[in-house]
Formats: C-alpha cells, structure tokens, sequence
C-alpha cells in the first residue's frame, strides 16, 4: 500500500498533570482505542486502552511505573481494538530486541490473532510508528536488523502458536497437580520448545499485578483462572531453566539478562542441578543431556554424582534431575531426532519416563514456526534421508521456501555470502567429515575442496559462534548451531556419507567420520548412522529463509539430485576463490 497511513506521538511528562491534559488527545476520547509507551531511565512499559484516563491513573499508584517520567501515546483513525493490541504486541517485542530499554511489561498475551487487512494496511502502519520512533530517539535499530537479534528470537514477549497455547495451559495445570511430577514436552526443530520454555519462565516470575488481563480474549479465560491459580500455589518460585548445550546456554543467559524479573543465573547448566534444590526446573534441548562420565567430562560428571550420593558408573544426567531431593516439578522439552552423540541420554530413557503415566505426562508441539517452507520441508528432508520420497513428490518446490543443491563449490560459497549481505545470519554448516587440524596449526585449513580451504568454527568462539563477527569466513559445525535460527544455511555433505543405488539406503563409511566425541567409539554402524542422519537433519532445519546443499560424494549428489532442484549455473561470477575459513 503506498498511500501514508495516518497516526500521531504526542509525548507530555507523565505524572499527576496528564490526567487533566487528555482532551488535547482527540483519539482518546469517546473510548477511541490508543497505544502509549512510558519511559523512564533504563525501563519503559508499553500499553494500550480505550480508557487511557483510568489505565494511567493506576499507573500513576504503581510502585514502579509510578517512577517513569515520559508518555508517548500514539493514536490513529484506523485503531480498533485488534489493531491497538496487535501493534502494542509488536512494540513489545521490537522495543525488547532493540535494547535500550528492560520492559516492565508480563507477557504480551496468548495466541497470536488475525483480523481485517492486518498484512496489508497494519504491517505497514507499524513499520511508520517504528521508524517515528527511532526519529524521535525513542528506537535505535530497524525492525530487520532486529529481526535478527537473539533477544528478539528468543525472548519471552511472543505470541504463541495454538499447539504451543495448549501445550502451555496443559504444563501449568500439571504445575498445580500435586500428583504429576513430570512433562515431556515432544517437538521437532523449530516447533517453538525453546520460546514457550522462556515464555513460561517469564510467566512464573512475573508479579500478577504486571498482567493485563484486560488484553485477554473471552476464549483465554481459563488461562487467566490457571495464571491467577499458579500464583497462589508459587508465589516466589525457585526455577532453573537447564540448557545442557554449552553455546545456546550463553546465549539464552544473555537474554535473561535483558528480561526485566530474569536474570542469567537462572540459566545454569545439568550440573548446577546437583548443588541446589528446585521447585520448578525446565530443561530445553533435553536430548543433549549425558548418558555418563566421558572425556574431560568425567571429573565434573563424578562430581555431581558425589553430591546426590548415586553411582557414576549407573547414572545420567536425566537422573539428576529426576532425582526427588532436587526437583518438585520438571518440564523436559524433547526431540528424539537431535540426539547427535553417543554421549547423550538414550531415547529409551524418555520412553521409560513418559510410560509412567502416574507421574508423568507428554504431549507434542507440531506447528512449524521456524522454516518458511513450513511442516511439508520438514517431512521432505526427513524422507529425503530415510530414502522414502514418493514419486509424485520426487522435487520439493516451495515459493515460500529456498531449496538448492549446488555443483560448484565456488557458486555455493558464493550464494551464502550473497545471503550475508542481504539478510544477515547466514551460514556454512557440516558434518564432521573433517579433522580440526586447525585447532592445533591456525596456519592450516580443515575442509579442502576443489580450490576452495575452508576453516572449521574459531575455539574462541564456540559460545554464540553465529553472531559472531568473522562467522561467515568459517563453518560451523552441530555443536555451534543446535538451538539456534540462521535466515539461510549452507550445508556441506562430507565424505562420511554416501547412497547405495541398489539397497535405496543411505551408507556411512566410518573412516571419514571425525568427531571424537560423537561416535568414533561406536562398533555399531545402524547406530553411528543414526547420529549422522540426525546431524544433517538438524542443519538442514536451521534456515528460517532457504537452506543451500553441497555434496561431496558422488553417490550420494547423484541420489539428491533426483530431489532437489539444481542452482541455476551463473556464466559470469565473481567468486574469486577466496579461501574460506570455517569447528
């Protein structure tokens, strides 16, 4: 839509004197619905009302908005109640990924909803207001470029999907019931696990005079009684949200820090599990918990062993957590098909648990939030791996989503720098069929092909190696990119995988397989298998915007070839051969 879309800021000092100021804000008479944003300091709170004289009055007697100094309220003749609470919804987050305030605000509500032309004029309206705010110096940063800010994928201030609303409800009426102590919250990658998990931990530490319950629909009442419900049984609950990978942990800590109420000492690891007492403890990417003492692990794992009194030898970390000393109530968020080690906890430790149904309870998100090409890409990769594509749907075709496979080396490099400038957060990703000889010579390269040398992830940046600064010059490996989203990734097959045309079977040939910790040590190649595949799907699902593949064998570019649509060959290109380095 190219025509201006009207709205208006006036900005007054916030204190007793607005209430007697109102009538000089046409739109906030006559139960006109409106948007406001209070300021002061390091803290701001953003609202909407059609009633802005009662709404400001009991923020004039709140403890701590009271202390904010500064009113922007932001009016428009094309508000109505959906638009204001989606637009207020928006500020939130954006204002949240921006930085330069702590929000003061409790979650921003439920389900995400749709309404009349919320795309096609709303959108648009929003985008003005943003830019009017960083004019004005209230904003900083663009909506893209705060699109892809880890404060802004992974904070709380999120509307969720109906699966991912369920499924809340569901866990804090478990967190009410005396008698069931577990959840098993099952998803696959990009489902949402890790944003209900902090949506729920915002929840929980959010005082029940923060909510605006007001905001709620008619369809949420039940969810309002829960949180009221909730409150009264954990009025100041002790809660840990365990991450067992080492670089999403990081980057979650970093998140909490930036959530008014949360704080980075609320991420811990398994280990911290053994030193305190908890009486909620949700634990995100589960599946990366360890079976055991194994490398230089085993000293810290024998450690927390001591503590509980339990047998290292007959121990997990799912123990830990399970164990009744430490936790009242647990939330474990699962994905079978992430399990990439040896070392992780086995999948029938899971099935174990969830079969104790007097204790236990599971459910599945299955909504697709993550890929554009939504839940069909999903199910095409995993079919592409297991070798069960159907003829009539032999090439995935999707105009929401980029899907490529790549004969040159140079044009693959050259298309996922071409990304970088455009979008920012993209990748090289692959599996482990490359030593890290660079580890020890910085001097050499790990993965040669053609005339491309290429770097695995620099050791100084394991933790939050997407963001930083010289990633798109290196290639990250599963270890650095599980958790998170990239806006398009580029995946490298090494030589650890190949097809045997004749079986239809994807084959793994050991001696190219380099990851000492994930597998080497396995006689069992259906198992080693198993964790390959399950590293090319996970980097496969990393691209939120389009995933481009390289293959190295023969074989196995033959066999994907069949399925997934070839990069149109550039006759002229630019690609220099820059040496690339990228574990």
């Amino acid at each position: 839509m190219s025509q201006t879309l009207p709205f208006y800021i006036q900005d007054f000092p916030f204190n007793k004197e607005i209430l007697d100021r109102l009538d000089e804000i046409h739109y906030s008479r006559d139960n006109w619905p409106v948007v406001y944003i209070l300021i002061g300091g390091k803290f701001a709170y953003v609202g909407e009302t059609k009633d802005l004289f009662t709404r400001l009055s009991k923020h004039l007697k709140h403890s701590l908005k009271k202390e904010l100094t500064n009113i922007y309220i932001i009016s428009s003749p094309l508000f109505h109640k959906s638009a204001t609470l989606d637009i207020e919804a928006n500020l939130i987050k954006y204002l949240t990924g921006d930085e330069q305030y702590k929000l003061l605000n409790a979650n921003i509500g439920l389900e995400a909803h749709n309404f009349f032309q919320k795309q096609e004029v709303y959108l648009p309206l929003f985008e003005s207001i943003w830019k009017k705010l960083i004019k004005l110096g209230i904003a900083v940063n663009s909506t893209n470029f705060i699109k892809n800010q880890n404060i802004f994928k992974y904070s709380p201030y999120k509307e969720l999907t109906t699966d991912q609303a369920k499924s809340l409800l569901e866990i804090m009426k478990i967190l009410l019931n005396d008698n069931i102590r577990n959840t098993i919250v099952n998803g696959g990658s990009g489902t949402g696990k890790s944003i209900l998990a902090t949506f729920l931990f915002k929840l929980m530490y959010t005082d029940i005079e923060a909510f605006n319950f007001a905001s709620f629909g008619s369809d949420e009442l039940e969810f309002v009684e829960t949180v009221k419900l909730l409150k009264q049984k954990y009025p100041s609950p002790k809660m840990a949200l365990v991450i067992p990978v080492t670089s999403f942990r990081g980057t979650i800590k970093k998140v909490f820090q930036q959530i008014e109420g949360l704080n980075s000492s609320m991420v811990v690891s398994p280990t911290a599990i053994t030193k305190e007492q908890y009486d909620i403890v949700l634990v995100d990417e589960s599946h990366r918990l360890r079976n055991g003492p194994s490398g230089a692990y085993r000293t810290h794992f024998e450690t927390g062993c001591k503590r509980l009194g339990v047998d290292p030898i007959n121990s997990t970390e799912l123990d830990w957590l399970l164990h009744k000393d430490q936790t009242k109530k647990l939330v474990l968020f699962y994905d079978s098909n992430q399990r990439v080690r040896s070392t992780d906890v086995l999948p029938e430790d899971f099935m174990l648990l969830a079969l104790q149904k007097d204790i236990t309870c599971t459910f599945t998100l299955t909504s697709q939030m993550r890929l554009m090409g939504g839940k069909k890409y999903v199910d095409y990769v995993h079919n592409l791996l297991k070798c069960s594509i159907k003829p009539a749907t032999a090439i995935f075709i999707s105009k929401d989503y980029d899907f490529q496979l790549f004969d040159s080396i140079e044009e693959f490099v050259a298309k996922i720098r071409s990304r970088e400038t455009e979008t920012r957060l993209s990748r090289f990703v692959a599996g482990y069929a490359w030593e890290w000889v660079s580890l020890k010579d910085p001097t050499k390269f790990d993965i040669i092909i053609d005339r491309c040398k290429l770097k695995w992830n620099s050791p100084l940046k394991l933790k939050d190696w997407i963001n930083s600064k010289n990633a798109i010059n290196e290639v990250g490996c599963i270890h650095t990119v599980q958790g998170y989203d990239l806006n398009y990734a580029g995946v490298i097959f090494g030589n650890e995988i190949t097809y045997d045309k004749s079986q239809n079977e994807i084959v793994v040939r050991r001696e190219h397989y380099h990851d000492s910790n994930g597998g080497r040590t396995i006689e069992s190649t259906v198992v080693l298998k198993e964790f390959i595949i399950n590293v090319y799907l996970t980097l496969l699902q990393r691209g939120m915007l389009g995933t481009y593949v390289y293959v190295c064998d023969p074989a196995l570019k033959e066999y994907f070839s069949k399925h997934i649509k070839k990069a149109v060959k550039l006759n002229s290109i630019s690609l220099n051969s820059r040496k690339i380095q990228g574990k």
